[in-house]
């Protein structure tokens, strides 16, 4: 995750809006609980695409293999949907 993201959903959260003009660090913790909930989706989604990726790549000896490794990196991208 890089800064860029990290600033997008701290203004996606409304983290700017909900401070007080004299202490930006006066932001509601509704504010904050939406920010941590969208970093941690985030991440998740990050991590379920690494996953998906990585089991693409695998290998197996056989034809029949190959497929289920399809069907489980797609069921990891699935996850993110439900």
């Amino acid at each position: 995750m890089t800064q860029e993201d990290i600033i997008r959903m701290a203004r996606e959260a409304g983290c700017h809006e909900a401070s007080h003009p004299m202490n930006p660090w006066s932001v509601p913790q509704e504010t904050l609980e939406r920010f941590f909930q969208l970093a941690y989706e985030s991440g998740a989604a990050a991590e379920r695409e690494a996953c998906a990726k990585y089991v693409e790549q695998c290998s197996l000896p056989d034809s029949y293999s190959e497929a289920c490794l399809l069907d489980i990196a797609n069921e990891l991208r699935a996850r993110g949907n439900k």
